[in-house]
């Protein structure tokens, strides 16, 4: 399950926490694991906001829909060398 929230609020290593405004501003982290379980590699993305068609929300449900549907791709997996 991908988990939406602000590290200024739960990260205790963040430079701006503890941050008790309810709009900060701060960027949103989408917290998520690929596929495999609990063995699986964990990843983060931010955005700038949670809702809206490129917001958090939208798109820690995609991942998640995508991971259901058996169609996660790895973000990473066009990183190749150009000697390669």
């Amino acid at each position: 399950m991908a988990t939406v929230f602000q590290k200024c609020k739960t990260d205790e290593t963040n430079k701006f926490y503890p941050c008790e405004k309810n709009r900060c501003g701060h960027n949103w982290t989408v917290r998520y694991r690929e596929p495999g379980g609990r063995t699986a590699r964990q990843r983060e993305k931010t955005f700038a906001k949670k809702t809206g068609p490129d917001g958090a929300d939208a798109f820690a449900s995609k991942v998640e829909h995508d991971k259901g549907m058996g169609v996660y791709l790895d973000p990473k997996r066009g990183a190749i060398t150009l000697r390669a």
